[in-house]
């Protein structure tokens, strides 16, 4: 059955933290008549079939041909209240944000996932060069685009642009500051284009992060995290982390400015779209802190600490860690976009 399949193939590339963050990307099957799509807060390392979001095809084509304000949240409001009416009687799980650029794309299993090597590329300053250069008769390179029904239609005709020059559909979308979408008909057919992928990928990548471990100040590490649960009212988690990547972006100021902001979407959801950056005393710990909640109305959920590494802030221990390794993935993304002219946030 088909959504044992899509089911197999969301499960096989979820587990893969290198692939996902926080359990995020999705994934969609379809039918002439139905879009079976991963809805939203469900992971992809544990989707089971029956939690697929059923919508009818008809319904969201229909979305594509209709007349919508031009007023953005007018705009928006009125295509979620049409998505979410194209679901099929009795469905109550909510569908993706992107659920109209799946039905968009010509294929009958979509996979859309958030390497860190492939938004090296996505998120570098040279990143559609080398797209064009390694990918460009395969594939189409997409510019930021507001989420949802706006990316769906320009998608929708990037891909009809692409098959009447090509004489074929992509193989491969690339969202920039985003990810990767395939697709293909069957689990072989997307294993073989995305290995393809980073197979061609990898032989113009020569830097690669190095998070081997190292020594560090453990008394100033645990007194930093108590001063920041002092700080911050005492009801937060502080998760420390360092090894040798992080400490090389957290020597300085500078080097730290190359991953102060965020580079893609997850990014900024888990991390915001700022860091702190403080010297390793109590002092100005807490004036980063206080500066940030009053600039940014808010406390800061990434805390890098000069010649040490970063904090994780969060309200529970949960939250604390994956914030902490989404901007790890940030401090990836960093890196493997120096093989692409050095990262664009």
């Amino acid at each position: 059955m088909s959504l044992e399949t899509i089911a197999k193939i969301s499960n096989k590339y979820g587990v893969n933290p290198e692939y996902v963050l926080a359990g995020g990307g999705n994934t969609s099957y379809k039918d002439a008549d139905f879009l079976y799509i991963k809805g939203s807060g469900t992971s992809l390392a544990t989707i089971k079939p029956e939690e697929f979001v059923k919508l009818g095809r008809k319904a969201l084509a229909a979305i594509f041909e209709k007349k919508y304000p031009a007023d953005t949240d007018a705009r928006e409001a009125a295509v979620l209240a049409d998505m979410m009416a194209a679901r099929v009687p009795g469905e109550a799980k909510r569908p993706s944000v992107e659920t109209l650029l799946h039905d968009a794309i010509p294929s009958k299993y979509v996979l859309h996932l958030h390497p860190a090597e492939i938004n090296g590329m996505t998120c570098g300053k040279n990143g559609k060069a080398a797209f064009d250069k390694l990918f460009g008769d395969k594939g189409i390179w997409v510019r930021p685009i507001m989420p949802g029904y706006v990316l769906a239609t320009e998608i929708a005709g990037e891909i009809k642009a692409f098959a009447e020059s090509h004489g074929k559909n992509p193989d491969y979308i690339l969202l920039e500051n985003h990810g990767i979408f395939l697709g293909g008909e069957s689990e072989e057919e997307i294993d073989v284009k995305f290995d393809a992928f980073l197979s061609a990928l990898r032989s113009v990548i020569a830097k690669k992060p190095d998070f081997s471990e190292i020594s560090f100040d453990l008394e100033t590490a645990a007194m930093l995290g108590a001063a920041i649960r002092g700080i911050c009212g005492g009801d937060v988690f502080a998760v420390f982390c360092t090894d040798a990547e992080i400490a090389k972006f957290a020597q300085s100021k500078a080097e730290f400015m190359k991953i102060h902001t965020t580079f893609s979407p997850d990014h900024m959801v888990y991390c915001k779209d700022e860091a702190a950056f403080c010297a390793p005393d109590a002092d100005t710990l807490s004036k980063a802190i206080v500066d940030y909640q009053k600039r940014k109305n808010g406390l800061p959920k990434i805390v890098g600490v000069e010649g040490l590494g970063y904090y994780a802030i969060g309200p529970s221990k949960k939250e604390a860690d994956i914030a902490a390794a989404v901007f790890k993935d940030a401090i990836k993304v960093a890196v493997f976009a120096e093989n692409f002219g050095g990262g664009k946030p």
